[in-house]
This record gives structure tokens, C-alpha cells and sequence, in this order.
């Protein structure tokens, strides 16, 4: 037996299995919406810039919005990588 036939029959078994997270109806629910979400941000990550450089034809403005839009991550998230670093990591858990 090969690693493929060993895959395939280890993906058949799990198939038969009626526990596993695939057939939880909520978590099917909750992957899909959050799939949706993906893409939608996907898109307007792809668009927003060329959207902007279309009605303003100014490559200076694509990168303020687009330097804006990270803009939270950056000034957020670095100090709260901090403070999280120093507080007892159960209880911010």
C-alpha cells in the first residue's frame, strides 16, 4: 500500500464519520459566512486602490489610502503586543 491508497482510505473513513466538524451544521454556517467576509475584503483590498487612482489619476493619493488603511494596525497593535507580552498570559486568554 502506497501513501496515496493510504490517504484516500484514511479520507473514506473519516467520510463515514458522523462526529466530525464538517457535519456540524453551525461550524459549516460560521465557515461559510466567514468565507464570504474573506473575499469581500479581498476584493476591496484589489479595488479600493484602483478605484482611487481611476477618479483622482494620482498615484500619491492611492498610497495615503492605502497607508490609512494599515494605519490601525500599526498604531494599535504594536502597543498592545507590548502590554500583552508583560500581563499573565491565562488571564488575557
Amino acid at each position: 500500500m502506497n501513501v496515496i491508497d493510504a490517504v484516500f482510505c484514511e479520507v473514506i473513513l473519516l467520510a463515514n464519520v458522523k462526529n466530525t466538524i464538517w457535519h456540524n451544521k453551525s461550524y459549516l454556517y460560521f465557515w461559510l459566512v466567514q468565507s464570504i467576509s474573506n473575499l469581500g475584503s479581498a476584493i476591496t483590498t484589489l479595488v479600493l486602490p484602483l478605484m482611487i487612482l481611476k477618479m483622482t489619476k494620482s498615484p500619491l493619493q492611492v498610497s495615503v489610502v492605502s497607508a490609512l488603511q494599515v494605519a490601525p494596525y500599526a498604531i494599535l497593535g504594536l502597543p498592545a503586543g507590548v502590554y500583552l507580552d508583560k500581563w499573565d498570559r491565562k488571564k488575557v486568554m
